[in-house]
């Protein structure tokens, strides 16, 4: 057995930047916004998963398992960003190092409630999108990705893409 090493590498916005991280407070002692916080959680779980993987072959470790059990330990680790009890422990102010104040952490944390009917409404058409990509019709006899994307989504989505853009090809880790 050969210990893992890992690392996690981000892109963090400056806190003298002018984007977003700029006004947050700090969070883990570094100025991050809620999105990256929650990303940073998000990354954090499958480092876990990571480093408590043990198997003999190395391309079943860690990450490198089924698609569906992959993100179960990433997710899990986002909800101590929806935790108050996390929040009083892990989020501070960028200048004074005070923790954050209770009822900030707990109206925080009833964030995760705010849309809970849209994300499961994306998570639905996710997984028709993947139906349809990988059933016994190729995606290239209905027009394309882009074109199943966009016949699911007129019918099953809230939201429909601008025209011109592929949100089939984004990452899913914002889900």
């Amino acid at each position: 057995y050969q210990q893992p090493v890992l690392c996690l590498v981000g892109n963090i916005a400056s806190s003298s930047s002018s984007s977003s991280s700029s006004s947050s407070s700090a969070l883990l002692g570094l100025p991050l916004s809620w999105r990256e916080f929650k990303t940073l959680l998000h990354e954090m779980g499958h480092a876990t998963h990571s480093m408590v993987s043990r198997t003999k072959y190395q391309h079943v470790w860690g990450t490198r398992c089924s698609q569906d059990v992959v993100e179960v330990p990433s997710h899990l680790w986002e909800h101590f960003a929806m935790d108050s009890r996390s929040l009083a422990l892990l989020a501070r102010h960028a200048d004074t190092r005070q923790p954050l104040p209770p009822q900030l952490a707990r109206q925080l944390a009833g964030l995760s409630s705010v849309t809970p009917a849209l994300e499961l409404q994306q998570q639905a058409l996710l997984s028709l999108v993947d139906l349809a990509y990988h059933g016994p019709q190729l995606p290239s006899a209905a027009g394309g990705t882009s074109a199943v994307w966009s016949s699911l989504a007129s019918k099953q989505g809230s939201f429909l893409a601008p025209p011109g853009t592929c949100p089939q090809v984004r990452a899913a880790l914002d889900v």
